[in-house]
């Protein structure tokens, strides 16, 4: 049973709180903790169909932050991410597929100057989820964050 005022993350809505449970319809009501007028309410039955999952941890963050400063350029393999594969790891559940999909982006944005109208509407959707979470959990400021990012891929310009 869901956790009144519990953090998770919803694949949409983003970090929410668990700000209501009704223990006899079996219902959880979501708000959102960006966008305080946003909220859902579903049968918490459904948590892992629709994505929602518990908030990474420090140490999680803390890898994630390091994996998207530092990426393996070589596992780029540009020939593998289409848009389809692309759209695929960005609804995963798992974050570390999306700081992957994340630096991939970017990485395409800033070294090889070729992302393609696509790309950048799959790198801001990605970038607003994830880059919300990791700031939250370590307690950094998320434009901050993002611009560290960008300034990071634009130095790998050989």
């Amino acid at each position: 049973m869901p956790i009144l005022n519990e953090l998770v993350v919803h694949p949409t809505l983003g970090i929410c709180s668990i700000t209501h449970v009704d223990e006899q319809s079996h219902k959880v009501t979501l708000t959102s903790m960006a966008d305080k007028g946003s909220h859902t309410t579903f049968p918490w039955k459904n948590f892992q169909i629709i994505g929602i999952r518990d908030l990474i941890t420090k140490e999680n963050a803390s890898e994630l932050m390091n994996t998207m400063y530092h990426p393996a350029i070589e596992l780029f393999d540009s020939k593998q991410m289409n848009p389809r594969a692309i759209e695929q790891l960005i609804k995963s559940s798992e974050i570390e597929k999306k700081a992957f999909v994340y630096a991939y982006l970017l990485y395409q944005k800033y070294t090889k100057d070729k992302i393609g109208v696509v790309n950048e509407t799959f790198l801001k959707r990605v970038e607003e989820v994830l880059c919300e979470e990791i700031s939250f959990v370590l307690c950094l400021d998320c434009e901050k964050m993002v611009s560290d990012l960008y300034t990071n891929y634009r130095k790998m310009i050989h």
